[in-house]
C-alpha cells in the first residue's frame, strides 16, 4: 500500500514537473525579452497547471501570485531531477529530490491527499550553509 501511494504521489509530482518544464521552455524567451503581453500570456497558461497539481491556498510568494519566474535551464525538469527519498504518511507524502542542472538544488516536495487526489502543497530547498530546509517559490 505504501509503495502504491508513494508511486501515485510521485506520478503527480513528475506530471507537474513535466508540464512546468514545457511551460517554462515555451515562455522563457518571450518573457525574458520584456514583452508585457507575453508576461500576461505566461501567467494565464500557468493557472491550469496549478489547478491540476497544486493545493488551492494563499501563496504570498507563488509563481501564480508574484508572476511567472522563468529561467534557463528550466527550474523543473523531471528528466534531470533524481529522487532521493519518498516518505509516505496517511495523508501526506514527502519526496526529496536532487536537481542535476542549474543550481543543483536538493528539493523537498510535500504532497497532500485531497479527496481522491494527491496535490502538491509545498516546495522547500536545502540550504547547505546552515543545514536547514527553506521554503521555495512553488
Amino acid at each position: 500500500m505504501a509503495d502504491e501511494t508513494g508511486a501515485e504521489a510521485m506520478a503527480v509530482l513528475r506530471g507537474f514537473m513535466a508540464e512546468m518544464n514545457v511551460w517554462e521552455v515555451r515562455h522563457y524567451p518571450p518573457v525574458a525579452g520584456g514583452d508585457p503581453k507575453r508576461f500576461a500570456e505566461a501567467r494565464r497558461d500557468l493557472a491550469p497547471i496549478y489547478d491540476r497539481y497544486v493545493t488551492a491556498r494563499e501563496r504570498k510568494r507563488g509563481k501564480l501570485m508574484a508572476g511567472p519566474a522563468l529561467g534557463s535551464p528550466p527550474e523543473f525538469d523531471p528528466e534531470r531531477e533524481s529522487t532521493e527519498t519518498v516518505e509516505v504518511m496517511p495523508r501526506r507524502v514527502v519526496i526529496v529530490t536532487q536537481q542535476q542542472t542549474g543550481f543543483e538544488m536538493r528539493c523537498r516536495y510535500t504532497l497532500i491527499r485531497r479527496g481522491d487526489r494527491w496535490l502538491l502543497d509545498r516546495k522547500e530547498e536545502y540550504d547547505e550553509s546552515d543545514g536547514k530546509w527553506r521554503n521555495a517559490i512553488l
